[in-house]
């Protein structure tokens, strides 16, 4: 059994070097072998990798262009963005609640398990099928930071 079965939630380490070397990073939860491909079958690289429909999906750094599509379109909100600029840690994330925040409202950052880790500005929102907010905070909660809730 898997640590996330017990759990009931899924703990991946975070390379903060990397992060911190590349700037932003692409990440994949998904833990679990359910037949979804939405995420290979939305990017324009092919840059997940999966070879059978029920396959947990895995990235391609070199050929993913970090186009967000992926992110927009996982119907298990499992992927997003983790980035750094300058002194401010930020995530990329989809929203599914009403009302959509707005550029400037300050949001509770949440981690996994749905609790406060931290507190953030929203910095952008982009309009989709699903909407994309970008949520800077402190880069101390980085490799907590999953979401948020205003």
């Amino acid at each position: 059994m898997h640590e996330w079965e017990c759990t009931g939630f899924f703990t991946p380490e975070i390379d903060l070097d990397k992060l911190k070397k590349k700037g932003k990073i692409l990440v994949i939860e998904c833990p679990q072998r359910i037949p979804c491909d939405v995420c290979r079958e939305v990017c324009p690289t092919n840059a997940i990798i999966m070879e059978k429909i029920s396959d947990v999906p895995t990235l391609n750094e070199e050929k993913c262009v970090l186009c967000l599509k992926c992110v927009e379109n996982c119907p298990g909100l499992a992927i997003f963005l983790l980035g750094v600029e300058g002194e401010k840690g930020y995530m990329v994330v989809p929203y599914e609640f009403l009302p959509i925040p707005k550029e400037g409202d300050e949001v509770k950052v949440l981690d996994r398990k749905g609790k406060e880790v931290g507190r953030g500005i929203v910095k952008e929102v982009r309009m989709g099928d699903t909407p994309l907010v970008k949520v800077e905070f402190s880069p101390d909660i980085l490799k907590e930071a999953r979401g948020f809730k205003t």
